[in-house]
């Protein structure tokens, strides 16, 4: 008997060629990364510097107090103070980080008060 050849959808490869072919564009994706203290990112995010897609970002919501210097060098750092629609006053802190010169560095806003950003931050994952 012989096996059915699967095809492959063309976009899933992640090719930007064969993206830039099909859609016409090459569009900016966003990986938006939900933390508290999670230690397999250390592992997980150099690897994403790996990939041969060119546009993207890295967002870190960071709940907790884990420190990113062993990933990358910081570029900069802002913080910033608004108030909720509920009134409830919020603050975070936004730090930007190059990895080894490139120009898709990692963002990593911290809110660190442990009152469940990660989770907040997890419908924005799907």
């Amino acid at each position: 008997m012989l096996e059915k050849e699967e095809n492959l959808n063309p976009l899933a490869t992640g090719d930007p060629q064969i993206l830039e072919e099909y859609t016409g564009r090459n569009p900016q994706v966003l990986i938006l990364v939900p933390s508290y203290n999670d230690r397999s990112i250390d592992e997980a995010l150099p690897k994403w510097f790996n990939q041969n897609y060119p546009r993207y970002q890295i967002i870190v919501a960071e709940d907790g107090e884990k420190r990113y210097d062993n990933i990358g060098e910081s570029l900069d750092t802002a913080h910033y103070e608004y108030t909720l629609p509920n009134g409830e006053e919020q603050k975070v802190t936004v730090e930007r980080l190059t990895i080894n010169g490139s120009a898709s560095g990692i963002i990593v806003v911290r809110k660190g008060n442990g009152e469940g950003y990660k989770l907040e931050a997890l419908p924005f994952c799907r």
